[in-house]
C-alpha cells in the first residue's frame, strides 16, 4: 500500500483505515531486483479515533447577481450553478477536484475545477447548458493523485424547477366580437353575420412548461363524439410560444385539444388536461350540425312569418251580430274581410 525508493523516508500516514478495525503493518526492504532483504516485525493497531468528516458539497442555481463576470459566454437562456463545500481535514491533502456529469450519466463526468488551495471552498460554474440537470462530486486528492476523500453527489440545474404540466384553455373566437372591438368609432353597429360555409376560429392558450429537457410544444385536435384520431394542428420548439389560433374549424362542431410537451428526441415529457371548444354547449360536435335548423354549417334558421293582425269589430257590428231574426251578417259573415262562413241560425258563434 506504500512504496518508496528514498532511504530517508521513514514515515507514512494511512488515511484509508476505519475506526474500530484492527490492522497489521509490516515494513520490508527490497533490493534492485525486488527481492526482500529485510523485514520488520508485524505491528497491529486499532484506530479508536473518529473518522474524519467527509467533505460535504452543495450546488444550486446561481442568482443573476452571483454570476461571475468570467463565466463562459452562452445563449440568453444559459445559467450558472454555484457549488460550495466544507474544507478537507485530511493530513495528506494536496488538492480539490470538482467533477460534473449530466444527471443519470456518471460514466461521462468531466473535471470543471481543481485547486491545491485547501481554503478554496466554492466555485461558480458558468459553462452549463440551459434545460439540463447536472450532478456534481468533489474529490480530495493526495500528492500522488490518489483520491483520499469523496463528497456526496449534489444535483443542480433544472431539477428543482416546477414540472407541473401546462394548463390549456381554448375558446371560440367570435369574428363579430372581434370586429366590434376593432371598430375605430367605439360604437357597436349591426353585428356582421358570418357567410355561408364560413369557418369559425378557436384560440388556445397555455402556461409555459418550466421543467427540464424541453424540446417542443405539440397541440393536437380531435372531434368530440367520433372515433377519428387526433391530428397535430400546431408544433413549435419555442418555449415562449404559448398561444395558437386554429382557423381550420367548422361551425357547430365540438373539438377537443391536448397540448403535449416533447423533449429533443420527440419523447413526451408532459401532457395537459383536455380543453374543449366550438359547437353547442352540452352537445357533441357532429350532432350539433344536425340539431341546428336552417342555413348551412348549422347556422340560424330563417325567421317564421308572423300572422296578420285581425281588425276588431265595432260596437254596431257586435250589436248586429247578436240581433235575432233576419240572419244579419256579423264580422265573420260571408262578406267579411276574412271570408269566413256564417254559422246556421244567423248567429255568429264567437269563442
Amino acid at each position: 500500500m506504500f512504496h518508496t525508493t528514498d532511504r530517508d523516508t521513514t514515515t507514512f500516514v494511512d488515511e484509508t483505515i476505519h475506526p474500530d478495525v484492527t490492522y497489521t503493518y509490516r515494513v520490508e526492504a527490497v533490493d534492485d531486483s525486488g527481492q526482500v532483504v529485510a523485514r520488520s516485525k508485524d505491528v497491529q493497531i486499532k484506530d479508536r479515533s473518529p473518522e474524519p468528516d467527509h467533505v460535504r458539497l452543495a450546488c444550486r442555481d446561481a442568482d443573476a447577481h452571483e454570476r461571475a463576470a468570467t463565466a463562459a459566454p452562452s445563449d440568453h437562456d444559459a445559467e450558472s450553478i454555484g457549488c460550495r463545500w466544507t474544507a478537507s481535514r485530511r493530513p495528506s491533502f494536496a488538492g480539490y477536484r470538482l467533477l460534473r456529469s449530466t444527471a443519470g450519466d456518471d460514466a461521462h463526468s468531466v473535471v470543471v475545477f481543481q485547486t491545491n488551495d485547501r481554503d478554496t471552498t466554492s466555485y461558480l460554474d458558468g459553462t452549463v447548458a440551459p434545460d439540463t440537470t447536472y450532478d456534481y462530486v468533489l474529490e480530495v486528492v493526495s500528492s500522488t493523485g490518489d483520491v483520499i476523500d469523496r463528497s456526496n453527489v449534489s444535483r443542480a440545474g433544472d431539477e428543482d424547477e416546477d414540472k407541473e404540466p401546462p394548463r390549456l384553455a381554448c375558446r371560440d373566437l367570435d369574428p363579430r366580437m372581434e370586429a366590434a372591438r376593432s371598430s375605430d368609432t367605439g360604437t357597436a353597429g349591426p353585428a356582421p353575420q358570418p357567410g355561408a360555409g364560413e369557418q369559425e376560429r378557436i384560440v388556445c392558450r397555455w402556461s409555459p412548461f418550466a421543467g427540464s429537457g424541453f424540446g417542443s410544444y405539440q397541440l393536437t385536435r380531435s372531434v368530440m363524439g367520433t372515433a377519428e384520431p387526433a391530428v397535430v394542428v400546431f408544433h413549435t420548439d419555442d418555449r415562449r410560444q404559448t398561444s395558437f389560433t386554429d382557423a381550420g374549424t367548422a361551425e357547430g362542431v365540438t373539438y377537443q385539444y391536448v397540448l403535449h410537451v416533447l423533449d429533443r428526441d420527440g419523447h413526451e415529457l408532459a401532457t395537459s388536461d383536455p380543453a374543449q371548444a366550438g359547437g353547442d354547449e352540452g352537445g357533441p360536435g357532429p350532432k350539433a350540425v344536425a340539431q341546428q335548423g336552417g342555413g348551412p354549417q348549422g347556422g340560424a334558421s330563417s325567421p317564421q312569418p308572423q300572422p296578420e293582425p285581425q281588425p276588431q269589430p265595432s260596437p254596431a257590428e257586435k250589436s248586429g251580430a247578436t240581433g235575432g231574426g233576419g240572419g244579419g251578417r256579423g264580422l265573420r259573415g260571408g262578406g267579411g274581410a276574412a271570408g269566413g262562413r256564417q254559422p246556421p241560425g244567423g248567429r255568429d258563434r264567437r269563442p
